[in-house]
């Protein structure tokens, strides 16, 4: 995805970044956007959605709208394969949220019924050329698509996931080993743990995150680019949600429980780290590459010093801290 598409508060809609394929909704003539530009001139958008060559909406009245390439039918009106402005979808005025996706496109009702169309997604073999009603109904409180795998919220606190699941995106505890594995896609809609208590989700191209109700981070899938798990290059997959220890200040209580731990974090000059390893070990800070760009020896036992960060590419790093029984990893994020 190489543009960006938002709702000011005033209902206008507006596009940036790539439109090759129309996925800004503006027009021939329109080439890449470098600032800002409104779309159309109507004033009752209430939410957007970006996927990777096309977009889609909801306006105030309750329609559906989409724009952008339909190659495989996820504007979800077949009769072109590129849509240069937003055009309506089916003449329902209950849509409630919408979710773009790489191929595909996902939409909730405000009777709680999901939809979907475009490419395949395990809810057909072949895709829809228009929206398809699945699942069971609901009162779904967060809704998202990635690339061939979709998640949503209930109300109640539960999270569903459906779709692909060869990188263990679908956080069901497997991933796809084999035809006829146990990771093979999900047709519809699955719960997955903790039960509940999850407040909304976000799907990436084959990795998602999600935010607990306790204020907690938690991610599953593919890590190649440390998009999930602690422990890079270790984890690579990850089929079950991961705790992410993201802190931006310490609680002495826990660092003192814990092997590893820095603060702030997100951080910017210098970043305080603290280490209990059971013996001499090396901590190490390696880049999303897997480099490591520092390294030096602390000793067993409780200690804490000062990394300097000021003059390291802005970014996402691991620190580990590794002995001769062990590691131990914390994400890293450089503003």
């Amino acid at each position: 995805m190489r543009h960006t598409l938002a709702v000011r508060t005033d209902g206008t809609l507006w596009g940036w970044g790539g439109n090759t394929q129309y996925q800004l909704g503006l027009p021939s003539g329109n080439p890449t956007q470098i600032v800002p530009t409104r779309i159309g001139t109507a004033t009752t958008w209430q939410q957007v959605s970006a996927g990777a060559l096309h977009g889609a909406a909801i306006r105030t009245d309750g329609t559906l709208w989409a724009w952008g390439t339909n190659y495989a039918n996820q504007v979800g009106d077949p009769a072109n394969e590129l849509w240069q402005e937003p055009i309506r979808i089916g003449t329902a005025t209950n849509w409630q949220a919408v979710a773009a996706g790489s191929n595909s496109t996902t939409a909730m009702q405000q009777n709680g019924t999901l939809w979907r169309w475009g490419g395949a997604l395990a809810v057909t073999s072949t895709g829809s050329e228009r929206p398809v009603q699945f699942g069971e109904g609901g009162q779904w409180s967060s809704l998202t698509n990635g690339a061939g795998n979709a998640a949503v919220v209930r109300a109640d606190g539960t999270l569903w996931t459906w779709g692909n699941n060869a990188n263990g995106e679908l956080g069901i505890g497997n991933a796809y080993n084999g035809p006829g594995g146990p990771g093979l896609a999900q047709n519809t809609p699955k719960p997955i743990g903790p039960a509940a208590g999850w407040l909304n989700v976000s799907a990436g191209f084959n990795h998602m995150a999600a935010v607990r109700a306790d204020g907690t981070l938690w991610t599953w899938g593919n890590n190649i680019s440390f998009t999930t798990t602690h422990d890079y290059p270790k984890a690579l997959l990850s089929s079950s949600p991961l705790l992410l220890d993201f802190q931006l200040a310490p609680d002495p209580a826990v660092v003192s429980q814990l092997p590893l731990a820095l603060w702030p974090n997100p951080a910017t000059a210098q970043v305080q780290i603290a280490t209990n390893a059971p013996q001499p070990a090396t901590l190490r800070l390696l880049n999303q590459s897997g480099q490591v760009v520092h390294s030096q020896a602390v000793q067993g036992g409780r200690q804490q010093l000062t990394l300097p960060t000021a003059t390291l590419v802005r970014g996402l790093y691991l620190v580990q801290l590794v002995w001769s029984s062990g590691r131990e990893s914390v994400r890293l994020l450089l503003l």
